[in-house]
């Protein structure tokens, strides 16, 4: 169940910078702070252990 919490969060955060919001302003909107949006962000770039 936290799994798919964590995950709908993660898409929220990428779907709402891909919208244009600003790190701070997804923060403020999902009620997160600004380094725990920077760190999902990140690990979309992070190549996917083999």
């Amino acid at each position: 169940m936290q799994e798919r919490v964590r995950r709908e969060r993660q898409q929220a955060v990428r779907e709402m910078h891909d919208g244009g919001m600003t790190y701070r302003q997804i923060a403020k909107e999902l009620d997160i702070s600004f380094g725990r949006v920077r760190q999902i962000l990140s690990e979309d770039t992070t190549p996917a252990a083999e």
